[in-house]
């Protein structure tokens, strides 16, 4: 069994909101896990106890998706400014807490939940100031007993 769809995206909602979450059906707490995921995406496991019932989500599920979207220069700035005073500040997009990653040379902003990162508007501006001499020369180089090749830049 699980939950209907308003109950899920309900459930999203808390978890998002508050990280304190009730199952709809019996008010019991919720085991949650949450995981990210390679690529960028996240999976949510939410599991009652009480009732037995469990879901598994994921950024396509969550119901204020239809609102996500790039964070703006202006909204990163911001974002970082805040990030390196407290570590971790509300997202503009969806009000999830964004998370700075120190890298050795960088830090990564972060947001789980709508998938925004700074690292996106790095490489807009990287690709909108290279011109065709800047790239990269390429020489496929195939695998043994693969149907497929490896594209490696040298």
């Amino acid at each position: 069994m699980t939950w209907s769809t308003i109950q899920s995206h309900h459930i999203v909602e808390q978890f998002w909101r508050n990280a304190g979450v009730r199952c709809p059906d019996d008010n019991g707490p919720l085991k949650l896990k949450l995981r990210t995921l390679q690529g960028g995406d996240y999976e949510l496991h939410a599991e009652c106890p009480v009732c037995g019932k469990s879901k598994e989500f994921r950024r396509g599920d969550d119901p204020q998706r239809r609102l996500f979207r790039r964070w703006t220069a202006d909204e990163i700035r911001s974002l970082d400014r805040a990030t390196r005073e407290l570590r971790s500040s509300p997202c503009p997009v969806c009000s999830a807490q964004v998370q700075r990653y120190p890298m050795s040379c960088l830090s990564i902003l972060r947001c789980i939940r709508c998938g925004n990162s700074d690292q996106w508007l790095q490489l807009d501006s990287r690709i909108e100031g290279a011109g065709v001499a800047d790239a990269p020369l390429v020489q496929p180089r195939t695998l043994a007993r693969a149907r497929f090749s490896v594209v490696e830049s040298r």
